[in-house]
């Protein structure tokens, strides 16, 4: 027996995050891609097909997240593989910036 899921991917839009939505896709579930920008979003959605749609999410904003929930309605899965990263060599960053990686998920 096969069920269909409704599945976000916050970070869709490239990379691991636009594998797996490919991949659900592809078995039939209905994906939602999620980047900070709403025209690449859609743009990937529409290259993936099928039931996929794109959404603007920024995961530094709030109300970004707040205006996305209030509008996607029941998701079963989440994949979060976005990250809002300062790229340098470990021994180069600073506390605050490893920190920043971290602080969306608990602000």
């Amino acid at each position: 027996m096969s069920t269909t899921a409704t599945i976000l991917v916050i970070g869709g839009t490239s990379g691991v995050g636009r594998a797996i939505a490919e991949q659900a896709a592809a078995r039939g579930d209905v994906v939602i891609v999620a980047g900070r920008d709403q025209a690449r979003a859609d743009a990937v959605a529409q290259e993936i097909g099928r039931s996929a749609k794109g959404v603007a999410i920024d995961l530094t904003d709030m109300e970004s997240i707040r205006a996305a929930a209030t509008t996607l309605g029941p998701i079963d899965h989440l994949v979060l593989s976005a990250a809002a990263l300062t790229y340098a060599p470990f021994a180069e960053l600073s506390v605050e910036e490893a920190q920043a990686v971290f602080e969306k998920f608990w602000g």
